[in-house]
């Protein structure tokens, strides 16, 4: 979404399937009343609704990827401090509402836990550069 361009809900729907329908659409207008995405419904049969980050939700990326990062961090550090080690995985940092919906309109799988954040900063400011 956004830096990638339109999205369908079905589409978005598809790409976090751990979300009810009914929330993703009540969170979707939201960020659409927020100003932070865009909601357009087309008045067809049958109905189609798409949508795309604003600019000013477009500024939210790099916070919402830090915030997860840090998150999936932390736990790996929990994990390790509590002695259950191992090899770390984190499905639910990786359905962070907007780089998710990015990851999707971008046709790209869900971002992985911390470790190659570069790599993701990279691809972000070349998409962003590419949107201006």
């Amino acid at each position: 979404m956004g830096i990638c361009g339109v999205q369908r809900f079905s589409d978005l729907r598809r790409s976090m399937p751990g979300v009810t329908e009914r929330m993703l659409s009540r969170q979707l207008k939201e960020l659409a009343t927020d100003g932070l995405v865009h909601r357009e419904v087309y008045r067809e049969v049958p109905p189609r609704v798409e949508y795309w980050l604003t600019d000013q939700g477009k500024t939210l990326m790099p916070i919402l990827l830090a915030l997860r990062d840090w998150g999936a961090e932390f736990e790996r550090l929990s994990l390790e401090r509590d002695g259950r080690g191992g090899t770390f995985n984190a499905p639910h940092y990786e359905q962070a509402a907007l780089p998710a919906m990015a990851d999707a309109a971008c046709g790209r799988a869900a971002r992985k836990p911390a470790g190659g954040v570069e790599e993701e900063r990279e691809e972000l400011a070349r998409a962003e550069e590419l949107s201006v």
